[in-house]
């Protein structure tokens, strides 16, 4: 009995993959909207489909989004019985965002942006290699203004640019 039973399931899902409608699809990747989480993406057939998730719900809120790289290949999948659907895999990643209430976590090609308000580590960063590049200190003899290392903080403070953003 139970070869017979295999048999049916075989048989249902090859008519089902044949005539029934697929649940994950090719895409390719086309413009990301980063104020709705979305992303337009064109089927194998030439249908285009312009608001697909990013996420999987749709609410504003925390969040965490891999943004494919324009006309690279995604997979995506049909929300239930509706008309949405969502990106469940990427091949190529252009950026990464966290968001978490006012904290945002950026990483991109050009490098990290880590936010909270309108304060970022890259600014914190500079302003303190800054103060030290500044630093004077009084002396039995009066200010001394000269730092004797300052080409190291400036070469950190070159190496903290290429690594962080500022702003995006």
């Amino acid at each position: 009995m139970s070869k017979q039973i295999n048999d049916i399931a075989q048989a249902m899902a090859s008519f089902s993959s044949r005539y029934g409608p697929l649940t994950i699809l090719p895409a390719t990747a086309g413009e990301f909207n980063e104020k709705d989480n979305t992303i337009a993406v064109t089927l194998d057939s030439g249908l285009e489909i312009p608001d697909a998730r990013l996420k999987s719900v749709a609410k504003d809120g925390g969040k965490v989004i891999m943004v494919p790289v324009k006309d690279s290949v995604v997979q995506i999948a049909r929300i239930e019985n509706s008309d949405e659907f969502i990106v469940i895999a990427v091949d190529e990643v252009s950026q990464v965002l966290y968001c978490i209430g006012k904290t945002v976590m950026k990483m991109d090609s050009e490098g990290y942006l880590l936010k909270r308000d309108n304060e970022t580590l890259r600014k914190i960063m500079d302003d303190l290699l800054d103060g030290i590049m500044n630093m004077c200190f009084t002396t039995q003899s009066g200010p001394t203004v000269n730092l004797v290392n300052r080409t190291t903080f400036e070469q950190i403070k070159n190496r903290v640019e290429k690594l962080l953003k500022d702003a995006e």
